[in-house]
């Protein structure tokens, strides 16, 4: 009787079953003979494994780094391989520079003007190599090209807005967020907003929407209330705006300029706020439905909230806690069919508490409290895991349980961020006490050592890593 394996079933069937293996488990497979290593080597199977927008720019990127990629089918013994898995490898040759720290830095000095950048968690590099910086106190977006050698290459200019203020002689300037959004050049002051199009390499950024958030469509110029009492939070492609302390969320398309709704809240209360930023098309709202009244600003044991989640496809609310008292909710995460809560227990000694909830079965499926959180916005779940920061060390927890399941020690960490290069395990973590240091959690090491007081930037394709300090520009070339 014939052996019944693998290797038996016909070419199609095993490539077939190869569309459901893990890229691990794939590779492990190629390589057991050369029958499989043959049926294997099919575009259709290695294509979703990379990301093609990564490989299409890499591809025709000058290389920095040495050894350079190279592939030469004609040295192969075996059939070459095929075009999607030669991809792979270019995305695993600049995947190898990170984990080695072979790069290639280039730093400029940014002609003189302060700069100012309030976080790392925004997109301010578009189409791989040009950088938008704002420069402080002025009405003028500075762009670089980081292709090569940075370089000043041109900039925009947008309407800058003043806040007098009541029964004074004096102004003041409102502080200005501005984010790219696809091809959008977004720029924020209180409810004011500018959404400027992007023709690059054309140096063309006409103005297509002007935006007071709590209008019913745009505007045609700013002879409005500038009110700086203004949250804003972009999800995706959407501008979610809500003006004081009123339970109602304004709703823009940023693609459009479309206003999509006022959105009230789900219950009685008077403060609704975002508190996910990683679904554009759940978003997780947190209701402040206590008495205003009856509490100091930082009396969180009094506090009640009403949690939900807003689809926005069908306009529909769903309660996660109807009820959740004694915190201050400021963040949630969404995986697969779970929606993880961080909330802040008290501010003095960040004593924080971690829900996870499980949308199948509307119920709370793990919970946890620390006493040291930091960093809570910048927590992400990478690779089935959660990734959060204490004072004293990261830690790693099982997303659906929250039991540990190892920890770096970090002496005096003071924040975490999250290095998105392809689905890697880097983080970014700062401490008191030494450099800012990029970190490969898998492999329990220190990748990259970088300044203190930098912000720091990745371009899409993952190649160029940028860091922003004070009147210096850093780019590092991965490539």
């Amino acid at each position: 009787m014939a052996e019944i394996g693998l290797i038996s079933l016909p070419g199609e069937v095993i490539a077939h079953i190869a569309q459901f293996l893990s890229l691990k488990d794939l590779l492990a497979c190629s390589a057991t003979c050369s029958y499989l290593r043959s049926v294997l080597n099919d575009n259709l199977i290695w294509k979703r494994h990379y990301r093609r927008s990564i490989v299409n720019y890499v591809s025709m990127a000058k290389p920095f780094v040495k050894p350079e990629f190279e592939y030469h089918p004609e040295l192969e013994s075996l059939e070459p391989l095929c075009t999607e898995r030669v991809n792979l490898l270019r995305q695993n040759h600049l995947l190898s520079n990170w984990r080695e720290g072979k790069c290639v830095s280039h730093n400029v000095h940014t002609q003189g003007n302060g700069l100012f950048l309030e976080n790392n968690d925004r997109q301010i590099i578009y189409g791989n190599v040009y950088l938008f910086l704002h420069v402080l106190n002025t009405n003028e977006i500075t762009i670089w090209n980081i292709e090569e050698i940075p370089y000043f290459y041109t900039s925009v200019v947008f309407s800058l807005y003043e806040y007098n203020m009541e029964d004074e002689d004096w102004t003041d300037i409102v502080r200005v967020y501005y984010q790219i959004v696809e091809d959008k050049l977004v720029v924020i002051q209180g409810n004011l907003v500018q959404i400027f199009g992007i023709y690059l390499p054309e140096k063309a950024f006409p103005l297509e929407y002007l935006i007071s958030v709590d209008r019913d469509q745009v505007v045609s110029d700013f002879a409005e209330t500038l009110y700086t009492d203004c949250y804003n939070w972009i999800v995706g492609h959407l501008l979610f705006s809500r003006l004081c302390y009123l339970p109602v969320v304004h709703v823009w398309d940023i693609r459009t300029g479309d206003k999509k709704k006022a959105l009230r809240a789900p219950a009685v209360g008077w403060d609704l706020y975002v508190i996910s930023l990683d679904d554009a098309a759940d978003v997780v709202f947190s209701l402040r439905t206590d008495d205003p009244f009856a509490m100091g600003p930082e009396d969180y044991a009094k506090i009640t909230n009403h949690i939900s989640c807003y689809n926005v496809a069908k306009d529909e609310y769903t309660t996660i806690f109807p009820s959740l008292a004694g915190c201050k909710p400021v963040n949630a995460l969404h995986y697969r069919d779970f929606i993880i809560l961080f909330c802040i227990d008290n501010m003095f000694i960040f004593k924080c508490s971690i829900y996870v909830f499980d949308r199948r079965t509307s119920s709370t499926v793990a919970q946890a409290t620390f006493p040291d959180l930091v960093g809570l916005y910048k927590s992400r779940v990478i690779e089935d895991k959660l990734v959060l920061a204490t004072q004293s060390s990261v830690e790693i927890l099982n997303v659906k349980t929250l039991e540990a399941v190892t920890s770096l020690k970090i002496d005096d960490v003071i924040d975490i961020d999250y290095l998105p290069v392809f689905n890697s395990t880097f983080i970014i973590t700062s401490s008191v006490k030494s450099d800012i240091e990029v970190w490969d959690i898998d492999k329990n090491q220190v990748l990259l050592k970088l300044p203190l007081q930098s912000f720091v930037f990745l371009n899409e394709s993952c190649s160029k890593l940028v860091l922003i300090s004070g009147q210096s520009l850093v780019v590092k070339n991965f490539w």
